[in-house]
């Protein structure tokens, strides 16, 4: 929650005798204001409970008090919509479901009256856009699925809105930047050439210096603004996708704009940052985290595709959105060669990609069965890797049960490798392999063992084990 400040003018000294009431008519504007933020600061102070929650509801009051009085002043109405969203989002005590929903309704309605008289309050404009997907949450859940899918719509536009407008105002303030730095060029040289008693070495060094501080502040400034851009268009793009995912799995309704948009807003990080034009360690993580990311994304998209019934070949959308998440996992990796996590994607998609030519198989070793086996065992080389980081590396990365489980269904395809697969199975028990988490895997790496393997006795042995 995006929290706009208001100053207060002056010093009040301590009153003696009888206190005021609480709501005394006869205060200002400027009093009743500085009063809501007094109250407002009580409740972030207990953070929580009731006394927290009565005071945020005293600063509403205060809030909607001082707006009778001015009704045009834009920080007012602003504060009041953002503690009533507080107030409709405060879990500890919460609201009943209906007294949440009434104010959410008013926060949304404060905020648009916010806007209306600045359009262009960009604080305003994201917690508005935050209002409305909690209210479509709520309405997911208690009321219809219409109403939830038309409120994630307006707080998709309402977000594609403020990216643009945040997006001009960091070219504005880029262009100022650069017209500063001209301008404060301009001016060190007209000193310079006024100050005839520097010798020319020291003139020299004084301009070498100058600019290199020069030139470390304009980075240091660009990479500031970068970071902040780079992390609201990663989240942006991240809450897009989940909307996608969750409306499709709790109404079954699929609509490719949420992923298509995300896809749109994760490109625009990953093109901002440039690991070559720094030796920052930080900068190439960030980098491989954010293709990562995207490849997520992709994933996701596929999946959602799958499910809502598109025709598997070997050149469907989903197909083709495997591919390219895989080769943006691959490209991932070039920036952090030794990252478990990401050589875990890299085998994950091998064998989700394999499972594609596995269902296109028509018998055993035709062509399409052998794309599979390559695919498998180009997975499993990757996990091996992954299982020598995590045995030989300085930093810790131990591997989730599921990655021993996993390279024991690739191994299962493989006449001569049922030993190893058999051992690999015996390990996904021995790091706390269970029953529930071979079932789970199913849902995150649709892919599964062997026919041959599953009659074989010691796998059926195993499965009992695990029961």
């Amino acid at each position: 929650m995006v929290k706009k400040r208001i100053f207060k003018t002056g010093d009040r000294k301590k009153k003696h005798g009888k206190r005021k009431p609480v709501f005394d008519t006869k205060k200002t504007f400027v009093e009743l204001l500085d009063e809501a933020v007094k109250q407002e600061e009580k409740g972030e102070r207990y953070g929580s409970g009731n006394k927290a929650r009565k005071y945020y509801e005293t600063a509403c009051d205060f809030y909607e008090r001082a707006h009778k009085k001015d009704e045009k002043d834009f920080s007012c109405i602003y504060n009041w919509a953002r503690v009533t969203y507080i107030l409709a989002t405060f879990t500890n005590p919460a609201y009943n479901t209906q007294k949440r929903l009434d104010l959410l309704q008013l926060s949304i309605d404060r905020f648009k009256r916010a806007l209306a008289i600045d359009p262009y309050a960009l604080d305003a404009m994201f917690n508005l856009k935050q209002a409305l997907s909690n209210f479509g949450e709520i309405c997911l859940d208690e009321i219809s699925n219409q109403a939830a899918l038309s409120l994630y719509r307006e707080a998709c536009e309402l977000g594609e809105k403020l990216f643009k407008l945040q997006k001009e105002v960091y070219i504005r303030e880029e262009n100022e930047n650069k017209q500063n730095i001209k301008s404060n060029e301009e001016k060190r040289t007209d000193q310079n050439l006024k100050n005839n008693k520097m010798s020319e070495m020291d003139i020299e060094n004084n301009d070498n210096s100058l600019n290199s501080e020069k030139e470390k502040s304009k980075d240091n400034t660009i990479m500031e603004k970068e970071e902040v851009y780079c992390e609201k268009d990663s989240t942006y793009a991240t809450i897009l996708s989940s909307r996608g995912e969750h409306l499709f799995n709790s109404m079954n309704i699929f609509d490719a704009i949420f992923f298509e948009k995300a896809l749109e807003h994760q490109t625009k990080v990953i093109q901002r940052i440039i690991p070559e034009k720094s030796n920052s360690l930080v900068i190439y993580h960030q980098k491989a985290k954010e293709l990562c990311n995207k490849g997520d994304i992709l994933c996701t998209f596929g999946e959602i595709l799958i499910k809502n019934g598109e025709s598997v070949d070997e050149f469907s959308p989903s197909q083709e959105m495997y591919r390219e998440a895989l080769s943006i996992y691959e490209k991932a990796l070039t920036y952090e060669e030794s990252n478990n996590s990401i050589l875990c994607k890299i085998g994950d998609m091998k064998l989700i990609l394999a499972r594609n030519y596995l269902l296109l198989s028509q018998q055993k070793f035709d062509d399409a069965y052998q794309s599979m086996l390559k695919l498998i065992r180009q997975g499993l080389d990757i996990y091996k890797i992954a299982i020598k980081n995590s045995i030989s590396s300085y930093e810790q990365q131990p591997l989730d049960p599921e990655i021993y489980l996993r390279i024991a269904k690739g191994l299962s395809y493989y006449n001569d490798l049922t030993v190893q697969c058999q051992k690999m199975l015996q390990k996904f028990i021995q790091v706390g392999g269970s029953l529930e988490i071979l079932e789970n895997d199913y849902q995150l790496v649709n892919f599964d063992f062997s026919d041959d393997i599953k009659n074989v006795s010691w796998f059926n042995e195993i499965m009992s084990q695990l029961e």
